[in-house]
């Protein structure tokens, strides 16, 4: 229920799901564990489950490396050990250490210990370290920032349950091993508390000092920490200390389980009933006014043109840059960002054809202006000189203003580099009546052969090509 609170790995960051693969691929591997699979088939699970985490994120690999060590050495304290449960441990363990060996590098070689350049990092023996975890794990009990020392306080006993229970499994598992209900539950529990600890102790190391200058006291850190879906992982703990006070309990009376689920059941009606965790048409709707501001931003920034920032999308950067390789990949949210073409005869062209030459094919110029007319299947085949510097363009847009005697259709042919001229390489638009403004765009990640051909109509008609222009909007090597 905890889990499903607004704002979690689902919502204002896109695609922040694979944060989460980690957990359920951990959570899976205690599933495979406690399974009646043979010992080669838990050992395959393990390594292909250790792997997938460790490669999908960086904090999947830490995460199972902590989740592999605790079941071995939970296993190692079981004086009766199973080989299942060593053999699969071993097997987790192996990947685990070659992904983190490899995230570790990203962490050191790349971003050179810091998660970003203006921010440091926190440590174990900062008080801010242990701030942010604090409010992590409140935000994962659903606690309120309104209230912020009791959720402090709170937050500080569910810690030190998660690392005396992890303490305790110990001992369960030297004196009762894997059976029994308390044995049963400290061998899952341990490993996942490890792996839990070791993620939220990797995001406030990294996110602990990311925080705006305002945030100059240990409790405005706090409540500050509640943002975002970094909690989602401590969500996973709390059942399993439930299990643990059930298995605990249920040993020193019987009557006591069934009391407990009576108050967990009308404490998760009145969660549900009296507070805002079910909510999430308000949460999107906030999300909804979020967006909408940057998008503003980007849409403004990009009609100005050059270096522009927009602090709601991400500080500091110029957006101008990203936006061009959003639109070289062909990121979706770059179609979010309009952008009116840049007016006819403005400095940027590669190509005008009211300066520059052209060759034509079944078509007949009658004057400067470039009224034509036109006979069967016309061409209009641009100098190749003037496109000399197409092969480093990666996003390329040819704008044409003309005017007809009859609707028809116009057709523009492009050659990426190394591909011939062909229909696929060609883009169609229908002209009216008229005068026609059409606009066309064509993306290579190999770039464009210097070579671009005009069909304004397809049959015979008298025809006014008034502008045509060759911009380049995405160039890798300018960048």
């Amino acid at each position: 229920m905890i889990m499903l609170q607004p704002d979690s790995c689902w919502g204002l960051q896109n695609m922040a799901y694979h944060q989460v693969l980690p957990l359920l691929f951990i959570l899976t591997a205690s599933l495979v564990s406690v399974s009646s699979f043979g010992t080669k088939l838990k050992c395959t699970f393990g390594i292909l489950l250790a792997t997938a985490s460790g490669l999908v994120y960086i904090s999947g690999a830490f995460a199972f490396l902590a989740f592999s060590v605790a079941m071995l050495t939970r296993e190692l304290f079981v004086v009766k050990k199973s080989p299942q449960v060593m053999g699969m441990a071993i097997s987790m363990l192996l990947p685990s250490i070659l992904t983190s060996l490899l995230q570790g590098w990203v962490i050191v070689g790349i971003q050179h210990g810091i998660h970003r350049a203006d921010t440091a990092m926190a440590y174990p023996w900062d008080a801010e370290f242990w701030i942010f975890i604090l409010s992590k794990i409140a935000r994962s009990l659903y606690l309120s920032e309104i209230f912020p020392f009791l959720s402090l306080g709170i937050a500080s006993l569910g810690l030190a349950s998660l690392l005396l229970i992890s303490l305790l499994s110990l001992v369960v598992a030297r004196r009762y091993g894997n059976y029994g209900a308390l044995g049963r539950v400290s061998f899952i529990a341990f490993p996942v508390f490890a792996a839990i600890l070791v993620y939220l102790g990797l995001v406030s190391a990294g996110r602990a000092n990311l925080h705006p200058a305002s945030i100059d006291s240990g409790m405005k850190l706090f409540t500050f920490g509640f943002v975002r879906f970094h909690f989602f992982w401590g969500c996973a703990a709390w059942p399993l200390v439930i299990a643990a006070v059930f298995a605990a309990m249920s040993k020193a009376n019987k009557v006591f389980p069934v009391s407990l689920v009576i108050v967990m059941c009308f404490a998760s009606v009145a969660l549900v009933v009296g507070t805002k965790i079910t909510e999430h048409d308000a949460y999107y709707k906030q999300t909804y006014d979020i967006r909408v501001e940057n998008i503003a931003c980007l849409n403004q920034g990009n009609q100005r043109g050059g270096f522009f920032q927009c602090p709601g999308v991400h500080p500091g950067i110029d957006m101008s840059l990203i936006l061009r390789y959003a639109r070289s990949i062909g990121a979706s949210f770059a179609g979010l960002a309009t952008t009116s073409p840049a007016a006819f005869d403005t400095t940027g062209a590669l190509y005008n054809i009211g300066s520059d030459k052209f060759e034509v094919a079944n078509i007949t110029v009658l004057d400067a202006d470039n009224r034509m007319m036109t006979g069967s299947d016309p061409m209009i085949i641009l100098s190749p000189t003037m496109l000399a510097t197409l092969p480093a363009c990666q996003l390329l847009q040819v704008r044409v203003r003309l005017e007809v005697e009859r609707a028809d259709l116009a057709q523009l042919f492009y050659t990426p580099v190394g591909e011939t001229l062909s229909e696929i390489n060609s883009l169609v638009k229908p002209v009216g009546l008229g005068i026609n403004e059409l606009t066309f765009e064509m993306k290579s990640d190999k770039g464009f052969a210097g070579y671009l051909r005009f069909d304004p109509v397809t049959g015979a008609q008298n025809i006014a090509i008034q502008n045509l222009e060759v911009r380049c909007l995405y160039d890798l090597k300018a960048t």
